[in-house]
């Protein structure tokens, strides 16, 4: 989970590195490279860890990655296009923008449920509801119970 979480912050940072900086456009058109071979050597850290961790993404929150994939493509999308107007590039540099922030966004919910996952598992804890959930403010899990003492998780075999 390490890896994986540290190679998408990664991945994030030069996506919005180049997103704020430009990099393909500015710094990139330097060596002469075509558009199209400088866009994708921004994106291709993206889709090598898309490829190379699909089966932990496939256990995640993916919708919100969906939705940074398509914001991407809009992006691109209006790119295409070829038109220089303002009004384009403030689509296409928004759309980007989005898609950035929704695979930040995506990466931070997913180190939350595997921080929170990592720590259940570490102390044993149910992921089933504490009996005393719907007992009043301040009660105890004794009381909840009707006085008796309440466990959590499991009956006892």
């Amino acid at each position: 989970a390490a890896r994986f979480l540290r190679d998408g912050a990664a991945v994030t940072a030069v996506l919005l590195a180049d997103d704020l900086f430009e990099f393909h456009a500015v710094l990139l058109q330097r060596t002469g490279l075509p558009k199209i071979v400088r866009e994708l050597l921004v994106v291709a850290p993206a889709l090598w860890w898309l490829v190379r961790y699909v089966r932990e993404i496939a256990r995640t929150r993916w919708i919100i990655l969906g939705f940074a994939l398509a914001g991407f493509a809009t992006s691109v999308g209006i790119d295409a296009l070829g038109s220089e107007s303002s009004l384009s590039l403030f689509g296409e540099d928004g759309a980007k923008l989005l898609a950035v922030l929704a695979f930040a966004q995506y990466l931070v919910l997913t180190t939350v449920d595997i921080t929170r996952s990592t720590i259940r598992a570490a102390t044993g804890a149910s992921s089933a509801p504490s009996p005393s959930l719907g007992a009043a403010p301040g009660a105890s899990s004794a009381v909840a119970a009707g006085g008796a003492s309440a466990t959590v998780g499991p009956a006892p075999v």
